[in-house]
């Protein structure tokens, strides 16, 4: 058997960027979400889609998606549901802050939590 010392080459799969996520601001406040959704930057070093889902309290408050080109960057926005919406309005009532876990899938990678604190400013 022939040795491979010189033939053998590594896997290119080894310079490929990690898939990565990046929020825009913490904390956010909770009128800002209420208008805009939580949002959350994507970049992913596949092609596919970036799926973010907000909960408090093991409800689900929030979801959203969007597809990704490969090597590039995407803002999801999390819009609230009717349930998100009910909780944001009775926490800035009660000048109350709010602790959201945030679940991302990016294509070719496992799910990212992340924990983001709404405030009411």
């Amino acid at each position: 058997m022939p040795a491979l010392g010189h033939l053998f080459t590594p896997p290119a799969a080894a310079t490929i960027p990690e898939p990565v996520l990046a929020l825009l601001a913490a904390p956010k406040t909770i009128g800002g979400v209420l208008r805009r959704g939580i949002r959350v930057r994507c970049r992913a070093s596949g092609a596919g889609r970036c799926r973010v889902a907000a909960s408090v309290r093991k409800r689900r408050v929030a979801s959203g998606s969007k597809r990704l080109r490969a090597g590039r960057s995407a803002v999801v926005a999390a819009r609230l549901n009717r349930r998100g919406r009910r909780v944001a309005r009775r926490a800035l009532r009660a000048r109350r802050r709010v602790a959201v876990r945030l679940r991302v899938t990016l294509p070719g990678a496992p799910a990212q939590r992340r924990r983001v604190t709404l405030v009411p400013r």
